[in-house]
């Protein structure tokens, strides 16, 4: 409440005499006014708290237990909220047993995309003559392209043959009792408005790194709960079969209509679309685009441009260069991690600092970097080294608030308190160059935020602290065009003076290999990626204080991290993290590690249910317990031999540019996709929760499948 507006109702006499004293009257109605606030917003909410729409998320497992919900198994310290599920409960329950509940309730309880497959409906069967199902043929016709494209996939409409195994244990699928929930764990990320990268006079790739990279769909939304996905739902690549029959739709409905008659937007391509180009300030119409494999850069025809969805990749006609070219498209990841277009506040309390990406202007100085403000990032840290000149206190923040790139290296003075370069909310700029602190205040703290960087940074100066937050610095600095990296040798972080000041803080990062001198106070490595791409025959570390390995990294703290590649460290504190490769620790009787992955010729401190050694333990255990005698020496050997070749990290890729990069395969061994200390799996992406999701989908599905029919989940990314 306004303190003005309760000052108001009291009587005229009593302000009038209150004035006259210096309104103390008044001060204490403000202090009563705040009270106030506080009440009317707790009984605002508690009203808020009656519907399921608004209610706060402590409130939803409430609601659920008043509908009988089951299956309410709650996902902490995420963004996951179950609401949808008890929103949608009755819905659910009056259409229980349908395709399109189904598909709903795996989308509820996972957040994951889903499509339900009812595959009787596809099997070839001899058919009633008072019965008969003219989408249902024994024989595909050849002719139909797209329907080929399609087969053995979530949207295949080709019959097939009996296949009798159980579809519950992952094995059969087109039988009568069989549904088949497809999900998929990838999502979709826009980049609009950036600049392709090119790569020679009129071929550009879309990624602003120059490498080959497929094109996402965007998901529409399902209008209703009756209403089964289809392609368009789902964040999946968008075939080039697909991309070719739309544009060939758009021609052949809009072609002869005049073009102020002709819609912006085809199914993939348009301003709304998953896909767009603007040349030279005008977009390009869905009418001069082709389809077309540009594997070998063959140049389209004159007048019209051609898209490669599967490489990512764009041509123009011999002779036409344009000017300007800015794109929009959708790139393929796992999950919020790395520099990307995604909400990257931080969830704060009252007695929490400001943050600098949700209140930039609560700092000192706010220096905006975009194409009507300060035009690049050397002019943004000229201008800050201006201000400190003055005021060497002053903390300053250079927002990015495009998505282009900049090709520019980087130079710090770092002669103020605290500079933070950083991308503002859901966008991500490309910084293409090196980045340096060559000079700086011994006291003075650095922070990068939500960039890509193809290139590195190198400190050569003093410096209190280094904070790197969803940023990716590409491993091995720079790729071509198939994707590999360029100098994989090579450090994406460097430190090459002893500091016995620094301590560096990675969060939510993709970064390469790790330089780091002995002396530095701390590193300090949470929820990230450490990749060292050069793995071949002698692999390189991917943390150390030199190129060989040979001398150790500083005291180290690694949360939730998946570590590609060799590491040797002082001391050593590891929770739920992935190493792939060996571990070297010279203080082991400090640190401790729980609940990772330690290969076997690893050296470290005192360790907590980590595996392989874990799964040695318990079979030799259960061999004893059953045979009522202990092993001997070599039968131990004989197990913990074939524990360790059978379980170790197995993932989709490990090719930095991938959609599937550093996720876990789905053959990868169950100890490891559980083995984190809530359940989840190990590495980078265990706040994902992605076993919690899917042990949520499978409580439910009994509850909502008809009675004899078999459920499957089909992981499709």
């Amino acid at each position: 409440m306004d303190t003005e507006h309760l000052y108001q109702l009291l009587p005229a006499i009593y302000r009038i005499r209150d004035a006259e004293q210096g309104e103390p009257l008044k001060q204490v109605l403000s202090v009563l006014a705040q009270q106030l606030d506080i009440v009317e917003s707790d009984i605002t909410q508690l009203y808020d708290n009656w519907f399921i729409e608004t209610c706060e998320e402590w409130v939803v497992p409430y609601m659920g237990e008043l509908l009988a919900v089951r299956g309410l198994h709650p996902i902490p310290n995420t963004r996951f909220s179950q609401r949808s599920q008890v929103a949608n409960t009755l819905a659910y329950r009056r259409r229980k047993g349908t395709a399109t509940m189904l598909e709903q309730l795996a989308r509820d309880t996972t957040l994951w995309n889903a499509r339900v497959v009812e595959f009787f409906e596809l099997l070839a069967t001899t058919q009633y003559v008072n019965h008969i199902r003219l989408h249902n043929l024994r024989t595909p016709d050849l002719r139909q392209r797209n329907s080929l494209d399609l087969l053995d996939t979530a949207f295949d409409t080709i019959a097939h043959t009996v296949d009798v195994r159980n579809i519950a244990r992952d094995r059969g699928r087109h039988n009568i009792p069989n549904i088949g929930i497809f999900l998929w764990r990838l999502q979709s990320y826009e980049l609009r408005d950036a600049m392709p990268m090119r790569i020679t006079e009129g071929c550009y790739t879309f990624t602003a790194c120059g490498y080959d990279a497929p094109l996402f769909n965007h998901p529409e939304t399902e209008e209703t709960i009756t209403q089964l996905a289809a392609e368009i739902n789902v964040p999946d690549e968008i075939r080039p079969v697909g991309f070719y029959q739309d544009l060939l739709a758009y021609r052949d409905r809009y072609a002869t209509l005049p073009p102020t008659e002709q819609p912006a937007n085809s199914q993939y391509y348009g301003t709304n679309a998953s896909i767009h180009l603007i040349r030279d300030d005008s977009p390009v119409s869905p009418l001069a685009l082709i389809c077309k494999n540009l594997s070998t850069w063959e140049r389209p025809p004159a007048g019209r441009v051609a898209i490669d969805v599967r490489l990512g990749r764009i041509a123009f006609p011999t002779g036409d260069t344009p000017t300007n070219l800015r794109v929009l498209y959708y790139y393929g990841f796992s999950g919020d991690l790395g520099g990307g277009v995604y909400d990257r506040r931080r969830l704060l309390t009252p007695a929490d600092p400001p943050d600098a990406i949700s209140h930039p202007e609560a700092f000192d100085d706010l220096i905006r970097v975009s194409e009507i403000a300060v035009n690049t990032i050397t002019e943004a840290i000229t201008q800050a080294q201006t201000i400190w000149a003055s005021d060497s206190s002053r903390r300053i923040v250079i927002q990015i608030e495009d998505n282009r790139t900049y090709t520019e290296n980087l130079s710090f003075n770092l002669a103020g308190a605290e500079l933070i370069l950083q991308a503002a909310n859901f966008y991500r700029p490309t910084i293409i160059g090196t980045l340096r602190v060559t000079d700086s205040n011994p006291q003075a703290r650095l922070s990068l935020n939500g960039l890509l960087i193809s290139g590195h940074l190198e400190i050569i100066s003093q410096l209190a602290l280094l904070q790197i937050i969803h940023s990716t610095f590409i491993p091995g600095r720079t790729l071509d065009l198939a994707g590999l990296p360029q100098s994989p040798a090579q450090p994406s972080l460097l430190v090459a003076i002893p500091n016995r000041t620094l301590q560096i803080e990675i969060d939510h990062t993709i970064i390469g290999s790790l330089q780091l001198p002995v002396e530095l106070v701390r590193l300090t490595i949470r929820d990230s990626i450490v990749d060292s791409p050069d793995l071949t025959a002698s692999p390189r570390p991917a943390l150390a204080a030199d190129a060989t390995g040979s001398q150790p990294a500083p005291p180290t703290l690694m949360e939730r991290t998946t570590v590609l590649g060799a590491v040797h460290v002082r001391e050593l504190t590891a929770s739920e993290v992935i190493f792939t490769h060996g571990v070297q620790v010279v203080r082991r009787q400090t640190g401790c590690v729980r609940f990772s992955y330690i290969p076997p010729t690893s050296s470290t401190p005192r360790r907590f249910r980590c595996q392989p050694d874990l799964e040695v333990t318990t079979q030799i255990e259960q061999v004893e317990k059953v045979r009522g005698r202990r092993l001997s020496t070599s039968q131990r050997n004989t197990i913990r031999d074939q524990v360790r070749r059978q379980l170790v990290p197995a993932f989709t890729s490990i090719r930095y540019g991938q959609a599937a990069y550093a996720q876990l395969s789905l053959k990868c061994p169950l100890p490891i996709r559980t083995g984190a200390e809530d359940g989840s799996e190990m590495g980078a992406f265990s706040f994902l929760k992605q076993p919690q999701r899917e042990a949520n989908l499978r409580a439910n599905l009994d509850e909502y499948l008809r009675f004899g029919l078999n459920a499957g989940l089909i992981f499709v990314t």
